[in-house]
């Protein structure tokens, strides 16, 4: 089976033509393999940008980041293939100063809406924890500092909630993602209900993944199809 698909010029808008490749292979739980993806199909044959996510400091890249298997196996199916905007120093350029999730979302999705003419979608999500009053939110990448590496992130919280009880560990995952098309714009959200819990545990996941629990698992053990079911961003990916 194959797509086929309008190569646009990222600076120019201009169309080059049509492009025919062959539809991706998936693993066994359903990821995919971006290894059977020709990567000038990543660059410049996709009809949807999979926008920006701030992550360490780094943007979705088409080797293997851990946010683009999430939007690629639950878009693929749907025949849209996510891909990156190909524009030198458009990440830096953007400046996230929304007082939500959702304003982030739609200045990412703007921006590469502006740079590139092609349909764009961009998430921003966090994790709110009730007892560090809604914290880190919005500033989930940033807390301790944007290079601090997760584990460290993790331990501190759990270090901050160490003397709070289960009942009160309560916490959820929140994600907008946005879509912003020449038809205009719109903004998808959805949480995940959870505990924070007293340990790190899992392999699977990312972020603050390990320690945030849904019943007795947290992200982190899940199965990427468990995981797509219940997630902010699996439920947000849904309504898109």
């Amino acid at each position: 089976a194959y797509h086929c698909t309008t190569i646009v010029d990222c600076n120019t808008r201009k169309q080059h033509g049509l492009l025919v490749i062959p539809i991706p292979e998936l693993d066994s739980d359903n990821h995919v393999l971006l290894s059977s993806l020709d990567e000038t199909v990543i660059q410049h044959g996709a009809p949807f940008n999979l926008g920006l996510h701030k992550y360490q400091g780094n943007c979705y890249s088409p080797n293997g980041h851990k946010y683009i298997r999430e939007f690629s196996r639950m878009l693929t199916p749907l025949g849209i293939e996510p891909a990156l905007p190909e524009c030198p120093g458009l990440l830096e350029s953007i400046e996230e100063n929304g007082a939500t999730f959702a304003e982030n979302a739609l200045i990412k999705a703007r921006a590469v809406f502006e740079a590139t003419g092609l349909p764009a979608v961009a998430d921003d999500s966090g994790i709110c924890i009730d007892p560090l009053g809604g914290g880190p939110g919005g500033r989930s990448a940033r807390y301790l500092g944007e290079d601090t590496p997760y584990p460290v992130k993790n331990a501190a919280i759990l270090e901050r909630l160490k003397d709070v009880p289960d009942e009160l560990r309560t916490a959820r995952f929140t994600c907008a993602i946005a879509l912003v098309t020449e038809r205009g714009e719109h903004v998808f959200e959805a949480s995940c209900e959870g505990k924070i819990g007293y340990e790190p545990r899992g392999e699977r996941g990312f972020g603050y993944d390990p320690i945030f629990y849904v019943g007795e698992k947290s992200f982190s053990e899940l199965t990427d199809g468990e995981k797509d079911a219940v997630s902010h961003r699996g439920k947000a990916l849904q309504k898109l």
